[in-house]
């Protein structure tokens, strides 16, 4: 099968029926409209993008990549492109995702063993990642636009990452401010060269 399109017409591989995506949030200015409930405070407005979150079966994943090879860089972590486009992610122990060719969908499945904020993480970091990238919104991780030996980025929106909360909890007997996480638009860029790179 191997198609979004075609495991959206057997939606009965789902857990639910569309249309009941009424829980609506927003998350670094995107607006998400879920069937899942999320551990975030419910919001609903216009964002920068509207992203839809379906939450699917065991047997909905394994049509998805049925006769697939999936990539791995270790036993953790695998992925596929499907034919339609549609990119499968699945952290083991954790949870599988399935985000639409358009970026406007993430099919989630939670792994059993897997805590709800864990999956959540993952979901709102890794899988969100894949769907923005596709809508053509690629955030700016890690990455600066080098301007005459400047970045110029505006900030729109900051936070702090997973990582900063555990600190903040006392990891590693950290002292000090956090926040390293920004989205923002590039507000100016020469006609001279500007690499991007990682920072």
């Amino acid at each position: 099968m191997n198609s979004l399109i075609d495991l959206t017409a057997r939606r009965q591989y789902s857990s639910a029926d569309p249309g009941t995506n009424n829980l609506s949030y927003s998350v670094y200015g995107i607006s998400l409209h879920s069937e899942i409930p999320l551990s975030l405070p419910q919001q609903s407005g216009p964002g920068l993008r509207d992203i839809e979150l379906w939450s699917g079966s065991p047997v909905f994943f394994a049509e998805a990549i049925a006769d697939l090879e999936l990539q791995s860089r270790s036993e953790w972590y695998q992925h596929a492109v499907l034919n339609d486009g549609s990119n499968y992610v699945r952290w083991r122990g954790l949870g599988e995702f399935l985000v639409s060719p358009a970026g406007d969908r993430i099919t989630c499945g939670r792994a059993a063993e897997a805590t709800t904020e864990a999956f959540q993480v993952y979901l709102l970091g890794q899988a969100l990642s894949f769907a923005l990238v596709k809508t053509g919104f690629e955030p700016l991780h890690a990455t600066a636009i080098e301007v005459d030996g400047e970045a110029v980025v505006r900030v729109t929106l900051s936070g702090i990452c997973n990582t900063d909360l555990e600190i903040a909890r006392g990891y590693a007997g950290f002292e000090g401010t956090l926040g390293h996480e920004f989205v923002g638009v590039i507000d100016r860029l020469s006609e001279a060269q500007a690499p991007v790179r990682p920072s």
